[in-house]
């Protein structure tokens, strides 16, 4: 498993790594320069982190989704 998350003041990023220390997984930004299909490739599960803008998920989450959403179909 890995936690993926977008935080715009914070909060997100908080709650990702208290819940990856717990877990004993990594936590990860979405805003990282890193190869995140590789890093899903190696895991069964993606959890995943971000706040609400007025009802919606943010702009820069849903691109991220987009991006990656063949991983994201398969993984649980």
């Amino acid at each position: 498993m890995v936690i993926v998350y977008f935080s715009g003041t914070g909060n997100s990023k908080y709650i990702a790594e208290k819940f990856a220390d717990r877990m004993q997984i990594e936590a990860h930004s979405i805003e990282e320069n890193i190869d995140f299909g590789k890093i899903f490739d190696k895991v069964d599960t993606i959890a995943v982190c971000y706040p609400i803008y007025g009802s919606c998920v943010s702009l820069i989450m849903r691109e991220f989704v987009k991006k990656y959403i063949h991983f994201l179909k398969v993984k649980s």
